[in-house]
């Protein structure tokens, strides 16, 4: 279990499960409660390691990774820890050292310590290590816009498949993100306008804070047929577990032309790429906000 792997973060259970993982290779018959009691037997500074916690450790780490007592084993055993635990500190490495060390508890502290993660100037092992550890956090992030992205398309696809069913319309959504996500729209839906059915190209966005990026290639797609172009904001929160819509009955549907007030211009050489709006309220107003990111051309 993960939440009993969390407890095993100390340098008395990375002692422990080095001392215990090399004795279970070379004695794979013994089962890790009797080669605890062994290596307790035999080795006396063994007596103050975590053998209880070392046991849970090896039922998680792979055993034939390269396992020392070293800096390179112990940021090693930090590394794959946390892969498996995704621990709340986890949050505060992009933000520097000095930000994680406030968050650390006084084991897990002293590991990156004794890891010379701490050291100042950091040798190239330790920088290497916490390149990987942003890269991590980077990883675990963007599987989690995807997820909120991919439950924002699928309650459209839902709201729009009972809309055209209310329309009369006899198709269903299209979800073409899935199949080309380089269009500028996820979902491709229809309307009824003097009684023609035309089309209707959604771009879908979820929001945990009231505020949603549009793209440069989504807002060109949009402007290229403003009267076919919808974009559909859902607003979420999230628990432990799942995702969970704050508007559970229609998404906020807004038009290119009320979009159009927040785009921002191409200025010198700068060319924008990115925007961030804010939508508190369906009528923007007063609480829009704009964030532009340039590049030069």
């Amino acid at each position: 279990m993960v939440s009993d792997l969390a407890q095993c973060f100390s340098m008395a259970a990375f002692l422990g499960f080095i001392e215990l993982n090399s004795y279970m290779i070379n004695h794979e018959s013994v089962s890790p409660q009797d080669a605890a009691e062994r290596i307790k037997r035999v080795r006396a500074k063994a007596s103050g390691f975590d053998f209880q916690s070392a046991i849970v450790l090896s039922q998680h780490l792979e055993a034939d990774l390269p396992w020392t007592p070293s800096q390179d084993g112990l940021r090693l055993f930090i590394t794959e820890w946390t892969k498996l635990v995704n621990p709340t500190w986890l949050r505060h490495v992009p933000y520097g050292r000095r930000f994680l060390k406030q968050a650390l508890r006084p084991n897990e502290l002293q590991c990156f310590r004794e890891a010379g993660l701490f050291d100042d100037p950091p040798n190239d092992a330790a920088v290497s290590f916490w390149d990987r550890m942003s890269a991590l956090v980077r990883n675990m992030s963007d599987e989690e816009k995807m997820m909120r992205a991919r439950t924002a398309e699928r309650m459209s696809m839902d709201y729009e498949s009972r809309r055209l069913r209310d329309l009369g319309i006899p198709s269903e959504p299209k979800w073409v993100a899935l199949e080309d996500n380089s269009l500028g729209y996820d979902i491709l839906s229809y309307d009824l306008i003097d009684s023609r059915t035309i089309p209707k190209m959604i771009e879908v966005k979820s929001s945990l804070s009231h505020s949603i990026i549009i793209t440069r290639n989504e807002w060109e797609n949009a402007q290229s047929a403003p009267n076919q172009s919808v974009f559909h904001v859902w607003l979420l929160r999230s628990t432990k577990k799942e995702l969970v819509t704050c508007r559970n009955t229609a998404p906020l549907e807004l038009s290119v032309d009320h979009m159009r007030r927040h785009i921002p211009h191409d200025c010198g050489e700068g060319k924008w790429l990115d925007v961030e709006v804010n939508v508190t309220n369906a009528d923007f107003g007063q609480n829009s906000r704009v964030d532009i990111n340039y590049t030069d051309k």
